[in-house]
């Protein structure tokens, strides 16, 4: 994916931040803003898609047009949830959207959590990592939502 930010090639966003901080340049790519791909295999430049329009060659078994997401483990059942503007691993039919908290919870907890609103625009309280952007599932059930009666 060519980096607007840096005008170069890079395979993903994550090999981007890693570089431009082991550059002492750290900064994020911003995906979204993605609108230049080259093939690997012959070197072909086009917008994001599927595949190259030069060779035929797949980028990704999976795709998303929004968020410019390549994979090719399927096996993560990804999708997209517009209402989060990302990608989403385990599953539409796992999980559902909470308009209150801005995030996707697993149907576990459908009715059976205490709503804050924007609950994932935060960081976590054990790691720090921001949630909303987090690269791994939430691990939220619902044993650890229920509202303590005292």
């Amino acid at each position: 994916m060519l980096a607007p930010c840096c005008d170069r090639y890079f395979s993903c966003r994550l090999c981007h931040d890693a570089h431009t901080a082991d550059d002492g340049d750290a900064h994020k790519m911003d995906r979204f803003a993605v609108t230049q791909v080259m093939c690997n295999w012959c070197a072909h430049e086009q917008a994001p898609a599927a595949a190259c329009e030069g060779c035929g060659a797949t980028f990704g078994a999976y795709f998303c047009a929004v968020c410019n997401l390549f994979d090719n483990d399927l096996t993560k059942d990804q999708f997209h949830c517009d209402k989060c503007g990302i990608c989403r691993v385990g599953g539409r039919e796992n999980f559902f959207h909470c308009e209150t908290c801005g995030a996707c919870y697993s149907n576990e907890l459908r009715g059976n959590h205490a709503c804050v609103p924007n609950a994932m625009s935060r960081n976590c309280p054990v790691c720090f990592d921001f949630l909303f952007d987090s690269l791994e599932a939430p691990q939220a059930s619902a044993s650890m939502h229920k509202r303590r009666v005292p």
